[in-house]
């Protein structure tokens, strides 16, 4: 039977064996790009152009980062056991196996993680810093948003222009959204212009037949100013609050009516 090879094995081999060139490989899932990646590395390492404890390679996920370093260590091991490579070559691997666990082999942010905890007063970091996970990061943010809502709708934050936004239909649920986009893109707020904008005139609220009225003309929504509970019930309320009341994002004292 002939040996299968794919149609693009000279991209394939240009992966492997061009070293000295910079590639940027587009390729989808499942076809390959961790065999030659892989294949890259071994390469590098074999042929004395790079040592192990000098190459960084990134991955996405923490399993992505643990399959990759186990293949790359596999790879070694037989190559610096096979008797019929070069002596040279077999060296090279036995030093690359020993010097795995020196090379940035895994995720971007444990690569950079690593990059700072090497110069982190530089970095304006201080020197114990943590790399917060994925959960811890969205349950303090829960924490931070359900604060800050409330202390907004208690009046505590002397926000001005909150009871504009809430009268032309802004919701609790609409702000969280923003809040989550500002989270997930904080390094693009660096340059932002987030100005303060003019205090709005009293009774200058706009309503229409297409605009829900405003909240602060509410009884009930009235009641967040002196810090209790409601007891209304949620059909009571303006629709724009009404459908706020009803949903997760609200404080828990305003869940639920009387």
């Amino acid at each position: 039977m002939a040996e299968f090879i794919p149609k693009d094995q000279d991209a394939r081999a240009r992966i492997s064996e061009s070293l000295g060139e910079t590639l940027f490989v587009e390729a989808g899932a499942g076809t390959g790009k961790t065999t030659s990646l892989v294949s890259r590395i071994m390469n590098l390492v074999e042929t004395g152009a790079a040592r192990m404890d000098g190459i960084a390679a990134i991955t996405f996920t923490e399993a992505a980062a643990a399959e990759l370093r186990e293949r790359v260590r596999d790879e070694l091991e037989k190559a610096a056991a096979d008797p019929e490579s070069d002596p040279a070559r077999r060296e090279r691997c036995r030093r690359g196996v020993e010097d795995l666990d020196q090379s940035h082999i895994g995720t971007l942010h444990g690569f950079a993680s690593a990059m700072l905890s090497e110069r982190p007063l530089e970095a304006g970091l201080p020197p114990a810093f943590d790399v917060m996970d994925p959960i811890t990061a969205d349950m303090e943010f829960e924490e931070v948003w359900r604060e800050w809502i409330e202390d907004a709708l208690d009046d505590e934050l002397d926000i001005p222009t909150l009871p504009l936004a809430l009268a032309l239909g802004m919701t609790p649920a609409n702000m969280r959204h923003i809040a989550v986009s500002f989270d997930d893109n904080h390094d693009l707020l660096e340059d932002a212009d987030l100005r303060d904008y003019p205090r709005p005139k009293p009774g200058r609220f706009p309503t229409s037949s297409k605009t829900p009225r405003s909240w602060s003309a509410c009884s009930n929504f009235r009641t967040w100013k002196t810090k209790t509970r409601c007891t209304t019930t949620s059909s009571a309320c303006c629709p724009t609050f009404r459908a706020w009341r009803e949903s997760k994002t609200a404080p828990r004292r305003w869940r639920t009516g009387g």
